[in-house]
């Protein structure tokens, strides 16, 4: 008899979901730690072969000058992350908390390393991922199969204009970032990834970036499925287009997808520990008291969509069959829609020289 989750989830389309929270970032360097600070903190630093990883967790960003420098690249990371703004209320978008994950080879950090330090970073809570990595040390695509064996989100800056159809994936994120001091990769996860889970993803807000592409530049990052900033607006600010995975998946599906299984899950897990079910009428109505106290929670946090005066979801009736009964197993389905965000307004102007309120 094979070992078996007691709680499996089949979602017809992209499932999945992960156990971190699903608003909190992972920035992973390849700059070890000052000297000063190891010696400050009196830190035993775990080294195998010539490698040394090491993770903290931050909310500020003057923890991680005292860790890296302020002159380091996690540093300038980390500003433009902690940087960015909810608009039209301008308040700063800042998490309670961050992690870095610092990987350092002695001889040369390889993406193996990478490999190795985001394992041991596993028990550490995050979702969105970005790094300030040297150049070489990770080719696009390489943590494809790392995120989606582990359920996170991977955003990039990239310097190119294309992306090969053997790395696309709907949970690898590019950026176009033409202006090397930047990170528009940072400051982007902020907007989607620390707003929470099924945020807007498009025309998104990023301050201290620049709009670096133009003219046919915007169709062809499009086509290609990068993401980019350009000037859309007369306010002061640019924006992010188009909120778009590698493949073509819009990101707020994905996290809101995640959010909504993730929930599903932890509440049918703890209800079988602290009551069970049992495989009849009455059990059945506590399964269904579950799944649809979960759902209506995710209605209020805004991901599911409305209709009418009612949430937008249903769960179909609960019965088993004799088999299922010996098998000990209750299927059960759910319908719902997502609360999409609109990406295109497509707005009709008659002119008319008649009166128009006949």
């Amino acid at each position: 008899m094979d070992y078996e989750n007691p709680v499996q989830i089949k979602v017809e389309a992209a499932p999945t979901f992960t156990l971190a929270a699903l608003n909190k970032g992972l920035f992973v360097t390849d700059e070890g730690l000052t000297e000063q600070y190891i010696s400050d903190k009196k830190m035993k630093v775990q080294k195998k072969t010539g490698l040394t990883v090491n993770v903290l967790t931050c909310s500020t960003s003057a923890e991680v000058a005292a860790a890296f420098g302020n002159n380091s690249k996690i540093f300038k990371c980390i500003e433009s992350f902690l940087s960015q703004k909810d608009y039209p209320s301008r308040n700063p978008i800042i998490p309670d908390f961050f992690t870095i994950l610092s990987v350092k080879n002695a001889s040369q950090t390889t993406k193996e390393d990478v490999l190795t330090g985001l394992n041991q970073a596993l028990s550490n809570t995050f979702y969105g991922i970005t790094h300030t990595l040297a150049d070489g040390i990770l080719a696009q695509g390489d943590l494809n199969p790392w995120l989606n064996e582990n359920r996170k989100i991977f955003f990039e800056n990239v310097t190119t204009k294309t992306t090969a159809e053997n790395i696309r994936s709907d949970r690898y994120v590019q950026i176009y970032n033409a202006v090397a001091e930047e990170n528009k990769a940072a400051a982007y996860l902020a907007t989607v990834i620390t707003k929470g889970a099924g945020s807007k993803v498009d025309m998104n807000i990023l301050n201290g970036c620049s709009a670096d592409v133009s003219g046919g530049e915007r169709q062809n990052l499009t086509k290609q499925n990068i993401n980019f900033t350009e000037k859309q607006t007369s306010k002061e600010y640019v924006v992010v287009r188009t909120g778009i995975a590698t493949d073509g998946t819009s990101i707020d599906e994905t996290t809101a997808i995640d959010c909504i299984i993730y929930n599903l899950i932890d509440n049918m897990l703890i209800a079988m520990a602290e009551k069970g079910f049992k495989q009849d009428d009455r059990g059945y109505s506590e399964l269904e008291s579950v799944l649809s106290k979960v759902m209506g929670e995710m209605y209020q946090l805004g991901l599911i969509a409305k209709e009418g005066a009612s949430p937008a979801f249903k769960i179909f009736p609960i019965s088993q069959t004799a088999a299922e009964r010996q098998l000990k197993v209750i299927r059960v389905k759910i319908l719902f829609r997502l609360a999409d965000w609109a990406k295109t307004i497509e707005l009709t102007l008659s002119r008319t020289y008649g009166k128009v309120n006949e």
